[in-house]
């Protein structure tokens, strides 16, 4: 695995390439449940688009017994195969058991990727801290982490209703009225996620991570948060008729205020490709949070 800094961006960026991601799963009658969830234990530390690339090394079949439906070892082996590539986009499946010598593995194995293209499997600073754990809470971190994943799914299912509702009534708006809706739900969110998940957070846990160095949970806190805010901000971007992401789009810099109705325009800061901290060099008559207070409030 290669670290690669890149300085312009100033984010972190892992990178590797690979044929094929081989995960080990014991044989199970519970293929659904228990097989299912030790393949996910693991592979949830890959992106959606490497998923195929995994190949599911199936142990312990000589544990297999006769039931219902799968009266014979190979029924069974094509069910969980079925199931697996339905389910997790996992098309590759090899099976072994106490019987099987290293010659016959070896050999299934490489048959599994020999042809397979090599991918580049690519992590950015914030994908990483989205895909992986960096450690487990215990003590007071655990109570607030099942306290905080009660809030961000209450504020998630909120926004996602919200905007399912307003998709439902789409004809009572103008193109103009509905736009600046699913605007205001992305910024929304995005204030309420700090104002009430955050922001907490820190009040309660700030000292004594600064105190001893541990900006662990905060970081596995800010996982939560983004995964959240990109769920809410998924769900928006499917409604408008332009991709806001597009930075070649001029009017991607425009919005028009939902109070006074005033358009303005962003002329300087980051573009959201770079995490260097660039901050508009001019102060807001209106006060220093005027910036998400002011413009937007919950409705």
């Amino acid at each position: 695995m290669m670290a690669q800094g890149v300085k312009a961006k100033k984010t972190l960026t892992i990178t590797v390439v690979l044929n094929g991601i081989f995960i080990f799963v014991e044989y199970n009658t519970r293929v659904g449940s228990i097989m299912a969830d030790d393949l996910w234990e693991v592979a949830k530390i890959l992106k959606p688009e490497y998923m195929p690339m995994v190949v599911l090394v199936v142990t312990k079949m000589d544990h297999f017994q006769p039931q219902g439906s799968w009266q014979s070892k190979d029924d069974m082996q094509k069910h969980i195969s079925d199931m697996f590539a339905a389910d997790f986009d996992v098309n590759c499946a090899v099976f072994s058991e106490q019987s099987s010598n290293k010659e016959y593995l070896f050999n299934m194995m490489y048959k599994a990727v020999c042809d397979k293209p090599a991918i580049q499997l690519q992590y950015e600073e914030h994908e990483f801290l989205q895909y992986f754990e960096l450690k487990a809470w215990k003590g007071r971190e655990m109570h607030d982490l099942c306290r905080t994943k009660t809030v961000i799914q209450g504020l998630t299912s909120g926004f996602l209703e919200g905007l399912s509702d307003l998709e439902d009534n789409r004809n009572e708006y103008s193109d103009a009225e509905f736009q600046d809706c699913v605007y205001g739900a992305i910024q929304q969110s995005n204030q309420e996620l700090s104002d009430m998940v955050i922001k907490p957070f820190l009040e309660r846990n700030g000292d004594s991570t600064e105190e001893f160095g541990d900006y662990a949970a905060y970081i596995e806190l800010q996982k939560m948060v983004l995964s959240a805010h990109s769920e809410v901000r998924n769900a928006a971007k499917r409604l408008l008729p332009i991709n806001p992401d597009d930075t070649s789009n001029w009017r991607n810099a425009l919005r028009r205020c939902q109070h006074c109705g005033e358009v303005w325009v962003r002329v300087e800061g980051c573009d959201g490709e770079t995490t260097c901290g660039l901050l508009p060099q001019t102060g807001d008559p209106y006060g220093e949070d005027s910036y998400i207070d002011y413009l937007w409030t919950t409705v």
